[in-house]
């Protein structure tokens, strides 16, 4: 507990000393016992659906999936989406978003507010918001495991760009 209120205090974030004081307050009566270090790195494993994040989970060499599940590229991105996913609709979604975006002019100051469907991302109840976060977070991912053919495409550049903005904004 010490080492964590030592680093609060250190912190340069506007907030973090004063918790970091108030911390140390609260647990001044307490006997110091601070946890043991870890003997072992967590071991990886695999959680959730096998074919959400496979292909991270293949990288990691953690992936259950056995064999190679059939793939269908789909959108601007042509991400490789397992037909079997579980996260199909939230795809098709994010695929026509891209495609709005994709034929837009400005992407470096992406609002998701100028497109029709990036305005319904907004109104999303939690559980569906956490679903399309998954997704676009399940594209982000393969874009930056997956080799560009063709640095000269801009409409390509912008949905790359387009899915960390959206993946940010789900997740806020």
């Amino acid at each position: 507990m010490r080492e964590f209120t030592a680093r609060l205090r250190a912190s340069h974030y506007k907030n973090a000393p004063r918790l970091g004081t108030a911390v140390e307050q609260l647990c001044a009566g307490e006997v110091a016992q601070d946890l043991p270090s870890p003997t072992a790195s967590p071991r990886l494993a695999p959680v959730g659906s096998p074919l959400v994040l496979y292909r991270l989970k293949r990288t990691l060499g953690i992936a259950t999936a056995d064999p190679e599940p059939a793939v269908i590229p789909i959108g601007p991105d042509g991400f490789e989406m397992p037909t079997a996913s579980t996260l199909r609709d939230e795809h098709e979604q994010l695929t026509g978003l891209l495609q709005e975006i994709a034929s837009s002019p400005p992407y470096h100051t992406l609002d998701l507010r100028l497109f029709p469907k990036g305005r319904a991302l907004y109104s999303l109840d939690p559980a569906p918001r956490g679903r399309m976060l998954l997704a676009a977070v399940e594209r982000y991912t393969d874009a930056l495991l997956t080799p560009l053919q063709d640095y000269t495409d801009q409409p390509l550049w912008r949905v790359l760009y387009a899915i960390d903005s959206i993946a940010h904004m789900l997740a806020s």
